[in-house]
């Protein structure tokens, strides 16, 4: 899943953080929301909110903000893809 999620940074349609991820749903184009596994319950819920709201999926990872980190170089635990084609690849390797 952490290499998806690196190749779609790669091919720069991933939106990192909670404020871009926001703007990203509002915009209409953050197509799947990824969330950290041990993100805050208050921030899960918020991101719940917001996606519904957007109509997009969300998908929790089995990965922690730490190892989100290391790979994408900025801590966060909120992700969007904003290309069909990714979020596909990621809704479907989810175990």
């Amino acid at each position: 899943m952490v290499c998806s999620i690196g190749l779609c940074k790669r091919a720069g349609k991933l939106v990192a953080g909670f404020d871009g991820v926001k703007e990203a749903l509002a915009n209409h184009t953050a197509l799947l929301v990824l969330l950290a596994s041990d993100l805050s319950e208050k921030t899960k819920k918020e991101c719940r909110f917001l996606a519904e709201k957007y109509d997009a999926p969300i998908l929790e990872l089995d990965s922690t903000m730490e190892e989100l980190s290391e790979m994408l170089r900025k801590r966060t635990g909120v992700l969007a893809t904003t290309d069909a084609g990714f979020a596909r690849m990621l809704s479907s390797k989810r175990p």
